[in-house]
């Protein structure tokens, strides 16, 4: 049930918008055609400020939800939620009335095409640089603003006595847009606690780099979790990215990153000692204290990041076998620690594959059990298909975040594909 809380309380807050406004709209005597439409129009107007809210990262959110891995797709549905009903509702204004008339159907009207023009930038805009896709993102406050600004002035609520309905609109509207103004104004001078100078580069292959960064006070961190990183160096991009910490004491951190963008690719080739960072987190719940007494790794590529945050200064005292995969030799990050660690240590056994020789290996010949947890960190494509099989395989706990946010969870979702939206 606590995996499933996050996604149970935004149904049921849904579920209240359509009880709040369909019985309020009952004793206005409306037609039933009429009440469809304006509760279908609450319901929007609700997804919208939960889509604000559950962008507006704090720890708190995160923790409830179990992690942005699962906040964002519930973030991605909310608003699809949101913009279809905007469009059913100004289909049902059509057949309750024939539309709103004057000044307040333009307004709606004007709503509706801002919210979608914006939607269909944000599906298409894959091939846009991560800081425009972003910044063009932020604009959603618009049309949600003039869609409040619609009900407002529409003459479907009366404001001029206190009601549920007025609370649960004035509630809901403040969420939403403190949560856009937070998100818009404020988090990058409050959310980024953290700041840090970098202080050591290590270029682990010619597309991964480890970054070692000196903090002002220390951050309280589990080994497992991430960070959103900003860079304040001229010439590269200021928007923040999520990384792995790949070691350090909280006075001093690590991460590794690989060249997968625009932004990384830059960071790899131009970042320079002395530069200063700041750093939003920590996040994430890939806690390996809290597994069973055998564990089982499975990590791709860079992320083997997390399971060297636990290795670099840790004598291992349970029972794991970390299973790595990565394609060619000039990408098996920390491979020689990796073995080196394996000889002085008789608990960690390293199975490693390289995809470029030979396919990797199947995760039905895994040996677990009820007693094993299973902790898992790499690519997306890898990690849905070892969940896939694995599950049906094991019966072993399977711990694992995507740290792919933003566009990766749009784009490779199965859902839009299915319908057409995505190739």
């Amino acid at each position: 049930m606590k995996k499933y809380r996050g996604l149970i309380t935004v149904i049921t807050i849904d579920l209240i918008s359509i009880l709040v406004w369909y019985t309020a709209l009952t004793q206005e005597g409306m037609s039933f055609t009429g009440q469809l439409a304006y509760t279908v129009a609450g319901l929007s107007l609700t997804s919208f400020a939960l889509v604000f809210f559950l962008a507006a990262r704090n720890k708190w959110t995160e923790k409830w939800f179990g992690g942005y891995d699962v906040i964002y797709p519930i973030h991605k549905y909310l608003s699809i939620l949101a913009l279809v009903t905007v469009v059913i509702h100004g289909q049902l204004i059509e057949l309750s009335r024939g539309g709103e008339g004057g000044g307040v159907g333009k307004i709606g009207s004007v709503a509706q095409f801002l919210f979608i023009a914006l939607i269909v930038i944000t599906i298409i805009g894959r091939k846009l640089k991560y800081e425009d896709w972003r910044t063009i993102h932020r604009f959603m406050v618009v049309p949600y603003a003039i869609g409040l600004y619609h009900t407002y002035v529409s003459g479907i609520v009366g404001w001029s006595q206190l009601s549920v309905l007025n609370v649960w609109i004035i509630g809901g509207a403040i969420i939403g847009l403190a949560s856009s103004a937070y998100m818009v104004l404020f988090y990058r001078r409050i959310g980024f606690t953290h700041k840090a100078k970098v202080t050591g580069l290590k270029h682990l292959s010619d597309s991964s780099l480890e970054i070692q960064m000196t903090l002002k006070k220390p951050m309280n961190f589990k080994v497992g979790q991430y960070i959103f990183f900003r860079v304040k160096q001229s010439g590269l991009e200021q928007a923040p990215h999520p990384f792995s910490i790949s070691g350090g004491d909280g006075k001093i951190l690590y991460i590794s990153i690989k060249a997968l963008g625009d932004f990384t690719t830059q960071v790899i080739q131009q970042l320079e000692i002395g530069s200063n960072v700041e750093l939003n987190g920590p996040y994430g719940h890939l806690y390996f204290e809290k597994g069973a007494a055998k564990q089982i790794w499975i990590a791709g590529g860079v992320g083997i990041t997390p399971f060297m945050a636990y290795l670099r200064d840790r004598t291992l005292e349970f029972p794991v076998d970390l299973y790595y995969s990565y394609r060619g030799e000039s990408e098996a990050l920390y491979k020689k620690f990796l073995e080196d660690y394996q000889a002085k240590n008789p608990n960690f056994k390293l199975h490693i594959t390289d995809t470029s020789k030979s396919a990797r290996w199947d995760p039905a010949t895994l040996v677990s059990d009820a007693q094993t947890t299973i902790f898992m960190c790499g690519p997306s494509q890898m990690m849905n298909s070892m969940i896939k099989k694995l599950r049906s395989t094991t019966n072993s706990e399977i711990v694992y975040e995507n740290f792919e946010f933003s566009r990766a969870i749009l784009f490779a979702d199965p859902i839009l594909k299915a319908v057409g939206l995505l190739k």
